[in-house]
């Protein structure tokens, strides 16, 4: 039975550390847990309720792609705790700049990217995959979802001039950020930078 904040912290060590004296379980082990059974005393009834378990680095982002005038991420944790992330994660939209292709086609912050020319982009390096051979001018596919989870399909009409895909990824040993344009969308100039 638990019935204070005690209990479910000693439930969860002796549930990760699966009986052993050790420090628990690797953090690709806690990945893959699926949620522990708890029998909890709320309103002077005793309840059974599964509580989902996740791993959360504590770090923030550290990595982010502006892609037509998009800033991606991976899904950051105060988005994740809202309780909705799709099903195959998607790549998250934290903001659009004014004037991009991004803002002239619809796609604006709280989405996530779920395919691009549907193909499945569960995470930004799939993303970049998918996207990185589309030619200046082209046009691309996208199946994006709200945080309300509202689906819709939109198409985009790429500037690689004005908005190369570049990406800032930080550091975590000198906690400095480096920036990188893809130099196949670049011009010299933005290349120089």
């Amino acid at each position: 039975l638990v019935s204070s904040l005690r209990d479910v912290k000693r439930k969860l060590d002796d549930h990760c550390s699966n009986g052993s004296s050790n420090e628990g379980l690797s953090s690709s082990e806690l990945r893959n847990l699926k949620g522990i059974e708890l029998t909890v005393l709320q309103n002077k009834v005793i309840r059974n309720v599964t509580l989902d378990l996740d791993v959360v680095d504590g770090l923030g982002t550290d990595r982010l792609v502006h892609w037509a005038g998009a800033q991606l991420q991976d899904s950051y944790r105060s988005v994740r705790e809202r309780g909705y992330v799709p099903e195959c994660n998607g790549v998250y939209i934290s903001r659009w700049h004014h004037g991009s292709p991004a803002h002239r086609y619809g796609l604006y912050a709280l989405h996530w990217i779920l395919e691009v020319n549907g193909t499945p982009t569960p995470d930004l390096e799939t993303f970049l995959n998918e996207t990185s051979a589309l030619a200046d001018e082209s046009f691309v596919r996208l199946k994006v979802c709200h945080l309300d989870n509202r689906l819709k399909v939109i198409t985009l009409r790429l500037d690689h001039r004005f908005w190369p895909t570049w990406e800032l990824t930080l550091d975590h040993a000198s906690g400095q950020w480096f920036r990188k344009v893809d130099s196949s969308q670049a011009s010299l100039e933005q290349l120089q930078q």
